[in-house]
């Protein structure tokens, strides 16, 4: 029988580096402002201002459609992230849209395009793990 190798730290070694990666792995998403905010902050903006209509996980509701099936992401993908930023500016909430602060249309617009990989090619996470979103218009 072969003895087995010492090295049972290895595991918990491997084990202790993927919680921290997986905890700190992405520290957010930055406005155009340079300013940060983590990809919790924006769920929560999306989540207090959307999921009633849009539901909790963008699969539509009994208000708003789904902002995660195939024809939303092919609209999207197509238009870009500054464009579907713009439409949320432009027309959310429908009763009183560009109604929110411009940082949670911001938030809520990287949320649901992060979600849906739209963007990725145009805006690719910078070397700090960022995702810049393009400035207002």
């Amino acid at each position: 029988m072969r003895p087995r190798p010492k090295l049972p730290f290895l595991g918990t070694s491997a084990l202790a580096i993927f919680c921290l990666a997986a905890a700190f792995g992405d520290p957010g998403l930055a406005t155009p402002g340079g300013k940060t905010f983590d990809i919790a902050t924006a769920g929560k903006a999306y989540q207090s201002n959307c999921a009633s209509c849009h539901g909790k996980g963008l699969t539509g509701g009994s208000f708003g459609p789904s902002l995660n099936d195939a024809a939303f992401k092919a609209q999207w993908t197509e238009q870009g992230r500054p464009a579907l930023r713009d439409f949320i500016m432009k027309a959310m909430p429908p009763s009183a849209p560009d109604s929110l602060p411009p940082e949670v249309y911001d938030q809520i617009a990287a949320f649901v395009a992060d979600a849906n990989g739209i963007g990725a090619a145009e805006n690719p996470a910078s070397v700090d793990g960022r995702r810049p979103m393009p400035p207002h218009r």
